[in-house]
């Protein structure tokens, strides 16, 4: 690249730096987070479950509005007829008020709340009695946003349900590790496109072909993975993650593949490290 055009490129990607929208924390202790629990698959015999609950009536028990010490919990009965090839359900819907929420003490679940229920009043479903494994006031094992472990009569964990975003934070983390394209894969996936889309395609063939061949590119790429989980971690805590990774698609991704097409690999390379530096410092 001669000066000119370095010159260029480096005034374009500041611009498109300093564009990149400003985080907007979510207010976590007054959001309603719901957990969830699915069977695999439309043959397996077993339960649905949903939990919703306030975190302000977790992490801070005494202090938290009456309205927001209670739960609504779904128990969903899913058994499968081989003969008929569907699925028999039997539903239940309940209002339950939290008895106690505190830290555990265990320091094996530390971060984790222990929280128990009062006695359920169903308010929907054709499910006749409560579920004979769920204690009469259940109890949870939470780890905010993330996890929900529910436990049966013998103390033992029945089912664990989680939120959708720690479902999805998992997926990508799963993808990645084999994968590698952590910053594309998360707004891809946000934008709703498919695994072998033409970004990651065409990213993926930066990687394997141009990057891994020379040092700056084989340092580049342990960076990260590394600072990838990291932003995307990060970012998904922000209520305006959406509008981050819509920006980065197409201020960070599109340009990229565009140098790629056009054989500018080593402009895309320096434009994609100036984003993921800069995404780190704005926020992590």
């Amino acid at each position: 690249m001669n000066r000119r055009n370095f010159l260029r490129q480096t005034g374009t990607l500041s611009i498109a730096l300093a564009g990149l929208p400003l985080a907007i924390r979510r207010n976590q202790e007054e959001s309603l987070v719901v957990y969830s629990y699915h069977p695999s698959s439309i043959k397996e015999a077993n339960v649905s479950l949903v939990l919703e609950i306030y975190n302000s009536a977790i992490k801070d028990f005494k202090n938290a509005p009456k309205d927001k010490r209670k739960v609504k919990f779904s128990y969903t009965d899913i058994v499968y007829n081989e003969k008929e090839d569907k699925r028999i359900m039997k539903r239940g819907d309940y209002i339950l008020d939290i008895l106690s929420a505190k830290l555990d003490e265990d320091p094996l679940w530390k971060g984790y709340y222990l929280v128990r229920l009062g006695n359920a009043v169903k308010t929907f479903g054709n499910l006749q009695t409560w579920p004979d494994a769920i204690p009469g006031k259940p109890l949870f094992r939470i780890r905010p946003n993330e996890t929900a472990d529910l436990f049966d009569r013998k103390d033992s964990i029945f089912r664990t349900l989680t939120t959708a975003e720690y479902d999805k934070q998992a997926a990508r983390d799963l993808d990645d590790f084999t994968d590698g394209c952590f910053l594309t894969t998360a707004c891809v996936q946000e934008r709703g496109l498919a695994d072998d889309c033409d970004e990651l395609t065409t990213l993926r063939y930066l990687r394997e072909n141009y990057m891994r061949n020379t040092a700056q590119g084989k340092v580049l790429l342990e960076e990260y993975n590394e600072l990838g989980p990291q932003v995307v971690t990060a970012i998904a805590q922000y209520e305006n993650h959406s509008e981050i990774y819509d920006y980065m698609y197409n201020h960070m991704i599109l340009p990229a593949v565009a140098m790629i097409k056009k054989g500018e690999y080593q402009q895309a390379v320096d434009w994609y490290e100036g984003f993921s530096i800069e995404l780190k410092k704005k926020y992590c």
